[in-house]
């Protein structure tokens, strides 16, 4: 999915002019009337964010020193449908970044970055067509071996703007009280902008079969699936049949055994046929906790998945460790980058079940606490084929009267497994990472926040490996309903092969919601 001609900034169309656009965008959509805004469970609501920041470098001993000035202004909207047939949220925010004096050996210059976090679920056909969509634009490293950033507006030749979007139309229903039915098709895309990572686009459809009653002691299922992925020219075709038996002794435990046959051309000119087996065990005591352990034989190897998780009354504790295939079509597989707010988003998943309620939930906390639902709290990297990953994380969150935590921590082993391309380096990728915020409530409109974070990438008989470390401490209140100031500062650390740099930050930010 490219990016509209109208982002991208022109030479001739200077950055400050679309800066004052971007104001005038926002201050229309905030005379709306309420009426319109809140019609059919539809709200909108603009907001603008602004941030100054007084930069300092220091660089490798042939580059010397450098000081920078950085506006950034973020005119965003956000849109909430909460009823009807039509349920969703959209939080776009066009990022306009001005630096004040470039800095020795990073190429500073003025930019503009999309953000974008849509989620859409619509039923088309009462009780029968479904669509699910979702769609994102983001920030991400291009190389797990390159620089390393915290804050977005750092100019950085190692990072590109990547835009996904998945949509997954659907109709389910019930054959003759015999078996239920799904019937689906997916298309996902993936494009990095500027950069020689190749896009990608993946399409499939899909159809499962199932005993109707869900709480028997016995059931059945059968699912078949037939997929292409297209990495920029080079196209693989996969399909899978699988058949599987449903084990149900108690309310609480569940058990499936499965087993069928998969082909694939991943890996091969050719295509190729694997056997399939495997199983899970899920363990359901209540509302607030589950345990489930997953595991199958694929065409790539063993593949598994683990998830823990338990809600107190104030915190959370959520475990996952997984091995899986990927395309980096799929925005939600395993190798993409996780931000502060998805990460809270699927921690809440089972606290808060509808969508919107959940969003906004995540948003108003990290608002309170003046977060960047946007930070990327767990890695990842363009990829330019298939990939098999495995991947370990753990999150927290403690909700206090005055004191909140969150805590997420995350290793991983990402090796391409598309290996017909001549030349491609096939080494496993590691990585390990750590972002933990604790909030102090000062007073009730004000608070204190202390944050540290840390991504480690593990070097390879041919590439170097990286570290990144950094600390912030930033002070919010919130002025009014509409009004909310920030100060912060920043110390940031990157030793690694490519561009190494010491980093100090003081920043103020404005933050107004219409």
């Amino acid at each position: 999915m490219s990016k509209p001609h109208f982002l991208a900034p022109s030479a001739g169309v200077p950055l400050a002019l679309l800066a004052r656009a971007a104001w005038a965008a926002c201050a229309g959509l905030a005379v709306l009337p309420a009426a319109a805004q809140n019609a059919g469970g539809l709200r909108i609501t603009p907001a603008v964010d602004t941030t100054l920041s007084v930069v300092h470098s220091t660089l490798p001993a042939q580059q010397g020193q450098g000081d920078d000035v950085v506006l950034q202004v973020r005119p965003s909207v956000q849109i909430r449908a909460g009823s009807g047939r039509v349920r969703g949220t959209l939080d776009y925010g066009l990022n306009v970044i001005r630096h004040g004096q470039a800095v020795a050996g990073q190429g500073q210059s003025d930019s503009l970055q999309n953000n974008l976090n849509a989620i859409v679920n619509a039923e088309v056909l009462e009780r029968w067509v479904y669509v699910d969509a979702t769609a994102s634009i983001a920030q991400q490293a291009i190389s797990a071996y390159g620089q390393q950033s915290v804050d977005g507006s750092q100019a950085n030749t190692n990072r590109t703007e990547v835009s996904q979007v998945s949509i997954k139309p659907h109709a389910r229903g019930n054959l003759a009280g015999w078996a239920t039915y799904q019937l689906g098709f997916s298309a996902d895309a993936s494009h990095s902008q500027g950069v020689a990572a190749p896009d990608s686009r993946n399409t499939g459809v899909n159809l499962s079969l199932a005993s109707p009653s869900s709480g028997a002691l016995l059931g059945w299922s059968a699912l078949a699936t037939q997929q292409r992925t297209t990495f920029s020219g080079r196209a693989t075709d996969s399909g899978r049949l699988s058949l599987s038996l449903l084990v149900r002794p108690d309310p609480e435990w569940s058990a499936t055994l499965r087993g069928g046959q998969e082909t694939t051309s991943v890996g091969s000119v050719y295509r190729q046929t694997y056997n399939n087996w495997g199983g899970d065990v899920r363990w359901t005591p209540s509302v607030r906790t589950t345990a489930s352990v997953a595991a199958d034989r694929r065409y790539f190897g063993d593949g598994y998945q683990v998830l823990l998780e338990h809600r107190f009354p104030n915190s959370s504790v959520r475990f996952t460790s997984s091995r899986d295939a990927n395309n980096a079509a799929n925005g939600a597989g395993v190798g993409q980058p996780v931000t502060l707010y998805q990460l809270l988003y699927a921690q809440l998943a089972s606290a808060y079940p509808d969508p919107v309620l959940r969003d906004q939930f995540v948003r108003a906390t990290l608002q309170i606490l003046q977060l960047d639902p946007n930070a990327v709290v767990a890695g990842g990297f363009a990829s330019g084929g298939t990939t098999v990953q495995r991947r370990d994380d753990l999150s927290m969150t403690y909700v206090g009267r005055r004191t909140t935590f969150t805590l997420q921590a995350f290793s991983s082993d990402t090796q391409r497994i598309d290996t017909t391309t001549v030349g491609v380096d096939t080494s496993p990728i590691r990585q390990a990472g750590l972002n933990a915020t604790v909030s102090y409530r000062l007073t009730p409109t004000s608070n204190l926040n202390l944050t540290g974070s840390g991504l480690r990438t593990r070097g390879t008989a041919t590439q170097a490996g990286n570290q990144l470390k950094s600390v912030a401490l930033s002070w919010g209140n919130q002025l009014s309903k509409y009004l909310a100031t920030s100060v912060s500062a920043r110390y940031s650390a990157f030793d690694g092969a490519a561009n190494p740099y010491r980093e100090s930050a003081l920043s103020a930010s404005l933050n107004l919601r219409f």
